[in-house]
């Protein structure tokens, strides 16, 4: 939001914490107190607060007089973590990743998600498909949905009652003409798929 202020003078940012201790170290003349640290945002606080950037903890009368809201939220600390061994992030000759897409299907009593990205030892291809029965403790089954150039993916579910129901569709950065592709298919199809040895296909999917 900081950058928001700086690189749009003509618009007020307002962020608001119901926390009066951040908002505090927010408007704190010690720039070193700040909630987070980035580097130069110390200066960017400096150029902006109170001119066109302000901390307040008054969320309703704020949100009230918005043009524009955007959300965050506090991301609490995970406890009793799972390292999942058969979602690869990315290719896994890299050091990055973040190039998956997830979702849940919309199948009331039962928390099935799929999970996209490129399952290749090195370079950005073989784009597979997960799927999950147990809300992500296991991932039995997998299959492959593009064995060319695959990076970046996002995926998505239909809606119930609509055309969609019962598809996933799946976007991916590359395809068989480049650019980007899309994909569609559903459960059964991905069922058609390899083992992964992570667990059972549940028997109520079959």
């Amino acid at each position: 939001m900081a950058v928001f202020a700086d690189e749009c003078p003509d618009i007020n940012v307002t962020v608001v914490d119901i926390n009066p201790e951040k908002i505090s170290l927010w408007n704190s003349d010690d720039l070193s107190e700040l909630p987070i640290f980035e580097p130069g945002l110390d200066k960017v606080i400096l150029r902006c607060r109170n001119i066109n950037l302000f901390f307040s903890t008054d969320v309703e009368a704020n949100i009230a007089n918005a043009d524009m809201i955007f959300i965050s939220v506090n991301t609490p600390t995970w406890t009793d973590l799972k390292y999942c061994r058969v979602l690869p992030d990315g290719p896994q000759n890299t050091n990055y990743g973040c190039m998956a897409g997830l979702t849940r299907l919309a199948v009331t009593g039962k928390d099935i998600l799929i999970y996209s990205n490129c399952d290749s030892p090195a370079g950005r291809k073989q784009g597979t498909v997960w799927a999950s029965f147990d809300g992500g403790k296991s991932w039995p089954i997998k299959r492959l949905v593009f064995a060319g150039s695959h990076a970046y993916s996002s995926i998505t579910s239909g809606r119930p009652g609509t055309k969609t129901e019962g598809m996933i569709y799946h976007h991916f950065e590359g395809g068989p003409k480049g650019g980007s592709a899309v994909a569609k298919f559903n459960l059964s199809w991905i069922l058609g798929g390899e083992k992964t040895g992570d667990g059972d296909v549940p028997s109520w999917v079959k």
